[in-house]
């Protein structure tokens, strides 16, 4: 991801678009800085995917802004991509909660009943079921397997 993230930040568009579509097929969250910075990038095509990557990775969308999504990275930065998704679920945009709630599915092979079209208490029962999971079995599993590579 590396070699990725480089190209991804580099002059060469042709090379920056392909590897910042690849950092987001791969959702990786190492990639999020660079892709912060080409959020500014003159070139509608690469600030396109750019934002699109970071919606991928993060599960949450705000919009072309570098502000706001340096505010978030700020706070994001040390917490597992899987927090992030977590914190997707508990979003009043629908289309955020029910990517976040697939990622999270396919990561975890876990299904908690969340629905992204629940009503509010409902929907925030499941949210808590996601957390516990991470809480109690997520965290510790993405750890092991962080240390089996």
């Amino acid at each position: 991801c590396e070699r990725l993230r480089a190209e991804a930040g580099g002059a060469d568009d042709v090379r920056a678009l392909a590897a910042i579509r690849a950092l987001e097929e791969l959702r990786d969250a190492g990639a999020v800085e660079v892709l912060l910075d080409r959020l500014a990038d003159d070139g509608e095509t690469i600030a396109e995917a750019a934002h699109r990557a970071l919606r991928t990775i993060t599960g949450h969308d705000l919009g072309r802004s570098r502000w706001r999504w340096g505010n978030f990275w700020r706070q994001a930065r040390h917490q597992h991509r899987i927090e992030w998704l977590l914190k997707a679920l508990a979003l009043p945009n629908d289309e955020r909660r029910l990517f976040a709630s697939r990622e999270l599915e396919a990561l975890s092979g876990v299904a908690t009943g969340f629905a992204f079209d629940l009503p509010a208490p409902a929907r925030e029962e499941a949210r808590k079921r996601w957390e516990a999971w991470w809480n109690d079995t997520g965290r510790t599993r993405w750890d092991r397997r962080r240390r089996a590579t």
